[in-house]
């Protein structure tokens, strides 16, 4: 089983390809906002030094979202070509699970909890609550934290992750708020990813869409067409 891991909700694009057992090759560009650029170079390069051939590719697995429009689009677009090529599955994670599977399970305590913070501008972020277990226990919602507060209880630390966690950690000094990493990455897809294949938990690729939690704000031009 090799499952093709693209990363594109947030800032930096991440390629990575995984077997049943480990991360065979992983690839994250230090240049933001660069996903059509480097999608496809990225592809290239975690296959090579996989040894991997993209024929021998069992399912590819994307970031559902929320994230930025334009580069979700990117790599549905890609990722959606790619598996009607060759003939295999497409997987979708959530955008905040991939954040969650980010956090080494060392770090975790049962009576500790995970929260995801997606940055949604000004001061607005999209949260999910996760026990530690890493079962789901609060689905993604909006906040703003200007009109509302958001008090997170929990009998051990609480770990906050993701673009939108420095805005929390900002309002919030109790020493049991551990931050950690703030973009998601393809290699934290590695174990959702799999989980995800063995149950044969795929998407219909035709109707497929990302998900953006509120519509892309999209303006017109004002510029008269000549």
């Amino acid at each position: 089983m090799n499952i093709l891991l693209l990363e594109t909700s947030g800032l930096y694009c991440s390629v990575a390809i995984c077997d049943e057992n480990q991360i065979l090759s992983s690839v994250i560009t230090d240049k933001p906002n660069a996903h059509s650029e480097l999608l496809a170079p990225l592809i290239r390069q975690v296959l090579d030094h996989s040894t991997v051939h993209i024929k021998d590719i069992n399912a590819i697995a994307i970031s559902h979202g929320p994230g930025s429009y334009t580069s979700l689009r990117v790599g549905v677009s890609t990722a959606k070509a790619m598996c009607l090529a060759l003939s295999i599955p497409l997987i979708s994670i959530p955008t905040d699970e991939i954040l969650m599977n980010g956090i080494a399970d060392l770090d975790i305590r049962t009576e500790d909890i995970i929260v995801s913070m997606i940055d949604a501008r000004r001061m607005e972020v999209y949260y999910s609550v996760w026990d530690s277990f890493r079962q789901l226990t609060n689905p993604l919602k909006a906040i703003n934290f200007e009109i509302e507060s958001l008090q997170l209880e929990s009998q051990g630390n609480i770990h906050i992750c993701g673009s939108g966690a420095q805005k929390y950690k900002q309002m919030h000094s109790e020493k049991k708020l551990l931050l950690h990493h703030e973009h998601p990455i393809s290699e934290h897809m590695e174990k959702a990813a799999r989980e995800y294949f063995k149950q044969k938990n795929f998407v219909n690729i035709g109707e497929y869409s990302p998900y953006y939690f509120k519509e892309p704000n999209i303006t017109k031009s004002n510029k008269k067409i000549i």
